[in-house]
């Protein structure tokens, strides 16, 4: 089942698990919109930017594919 909002707009979301690597996948699926400029993504505890995002998607797109059982975690201001 998918997790369809995690805050009402406007708050803040710290270091959510969205998703882990399996050495493939360049793009995930975040589980709310988020605000433009808000979003901070984690690579197995390293922050990076991702080469793109689209807030109302919401997604987050890799130009490399996150390696096996890596842990992706993000924070944003909710939509």
């Amino acid at each position: 089942q998918k997790i369809r909002a995690i805050a009402r707009s406007g708050l803040r979301v710290e270091r959510f698990r969205f998703a882990v690597g399996n050495g493939s996948t360049t793009t995930y699926t975040l589980p709310q919109a988020f605000r433009p400029g808000s979003l901070i993504v984690w690579v197995d505890g390293v922050q990076t930017t991702p080469a793109s995002e689209d807030e109302d998607a919401p997604s987050v797109t890799f130009d490399a594919a996150p390696d096996i059982d890596a842990v992706l975690t993000a924070s944003w201001t909710a939509a």
